[in-house]
């Protein structure tokens, strides 16, 4: 039988899995190991914003290993990196120099690329020190997003996967760049799409691992047309046709909507809002949340 969190993490992977369909894809990290903690976060949250600025998705994934393993000053170390979303089809190598571009700012041995129309991801080496070399490329298989952990690892100069899932983090980053949006459900033809006033959401009917029968994948309010209670509206319209609905949540702004309209996480079904806040902030922002209980029986009533 299957863990609470291993349902989760294959729901997580699900939705991830539905918005890199057919685009290009890479991954990237700002870490270095012999910078200290305080630069590393700096320049990881300088790679975001390169990242968004440059108008691409992304995932956060979140390495975790044990520095000084045995001995009495072992401690679990974290670094992260991004899974980089962009456009669909043929980018005429955009999302690559792009990559390879930050990846040579940031002193890293390597980058990761999976173009649009190829199944495999390839190392594209941006320092002469580490592997696979300034310039060399080498393919490390079929990409998918539930290999991120070994890919993470790779690109750290690590050649032997050594990621477990209990090793890594993916936390879905929902400010995937409107003009990428798709018009169709992510879910195709398993999928509800609603929209109010520029705002849509974006239901999976039949999701194969989610929690819950039914799962929120996109939920999308433009900036410019936050706070007037479109978001609201949206999830109450999704309710009136989807039941037992639950998804991931990405946002404080969608959390405290989730939240409002009777949705809990599972594992602080009583818990008020600053509850669920705590626990966002504790899960890198990103918190499940659910309309049922797993019976079926709503979380307020």
């Amino acid at each position: 039988m299957k863990t609470y969190k291993e349902i989760l993490n294959e729901s997580s992977l699900a939705r991830i899995s539905q918005h890199v369909k057919d685009r290009n894809v890479g991954m990237i990290t700002a870490h270095r190991g012999d910078a200290t903690p305080e630069q590393n976060k700096k320049n990881n949250k300088e790679l975001e914003r390169s990242i968004r600025d440059a108008g691409h998705g992304f995932v956060r994934v979140k390495g975790r290993y044990v520095e000084n393993y045995g001995k009495p000053d072992a401690r679990n170390v974290d670094e992260k990196s991004y899974l980089v979303i962009g456009k669909k089809g043929d980018d005429q190598g955009g999302l690559k120099d792009f990559l390879v571009k930050h990846g040579q700012k940031y002193n890293q041995d390597s980058i990761l690329h999976k173009a649009h129309n190829e199944e495999t991801a390839k190392l594209h080496g941006t320092s002469e020190g580490g592997w696979p070399g300034a310039g060399n490329v080498e393919d490390v298989g079929k990409f998918h997003p539930s290999r991120a952990g070994e890919f993470h690892s790779v690109i750290r100069g690590k050649k032997t996967f050594n990621f477990s899932n209990e090793s890594y983090e993916l936390v879905f980053n929902d400010e995937i760049n409107e003009s990428y949006l798709i018009e169709k459900s992510l879910a195709g033809s398993d999928g509800d799409v609603i929209e109010h006033e520029g705002g849509r959401i974006d239901i999976h009917t039949k999701p194969q691992f989610a929690p819950r029968k039914q799962s929120v994948i996109d939920f999308v309010v433009p900036e410019e047309k936050r706070g007037k209670g479109i978001g609201t509206t949206l999830l109450n319209k999704a309710l009136e046709k989807h039941k037992d609905l639950g998804g991931q949540v990405s946002s404080l702004a969608s959390l405290k909507v989730f939240h409002n309209a009777g949705f809990r996480h599972p594992k602080t079904p009583d818990g008020d809002f600053e509850t669920h806040k705590a626990a966002f902030a504790e899960n890198w922002g990103s918190l499940y949340m659910a309309k049922n209980d797993k019976e079926g029986n709503p979380y307020v009533k």
